[in-house]
């Protein structure tokens, strides 16, 4: 009987998966290594070899796409949108994303905006005339 082990390279990228899947969550080094068994100091050197960035830095990276999703497409406030996506400090989340973006979570959601008057759940008058929703105003 022969069984599969997985190589170093496949364990590396299943801990990049566990941490898209759990980016929310508090993670720290040990808890990601210990998901594939290795010491953290190990894995810290892996992941970067691998990655070119630490595991540490792509948390952080993936928190921070998450909020521009969020702050685009979510009526969400900025202190929700920190709280969902992990951090536990908005200050620390606001000059993080500042620095990634070039702009404060609120400039930035405005931004994006800049120049619609639409509300974010528009629907096209035809669709309305075409399903019986009639004039009513729907946001």
């Amino acid at each position: 009987m022969h069984v599969l082990v997985p190589s170093t390279t496949q364990l590396v990228w299943q801990s990049r998966q566990y941490i898209d899947g759990a980016y929310a969550a508090p993670l720290e080094l040990p808890d990601i290594a210990e998901q594939i068994g290795f010491s953290h100091y190990h894995f810290l050197r892996l992941f970067q070899r691998n990655f070119e960035i630490t595991p540490h830095q792509y948390l952080i990276q993936r928190r921070l796409e998450r909020a521009r999703d969020l702050l685009i497409n979510s009526n969400l406030s900025v202190t929700e949108v920190c709280f969902a996506v992990g951090f536990q400090s908005l200050g620390s989340f606001s000059s993080l994303f500042q620095r990634s973006t070039g702009h404060a979570p609120s400039h930035y959601r405005r931004r994006h905006f800049q120049g619609m008057s639409l509300p974010r759940h528009f629907i096209p008058g035809c669709y309305r005339t075409i399903f019986g929703l009639g004039l009513q105003r729907v946001n």
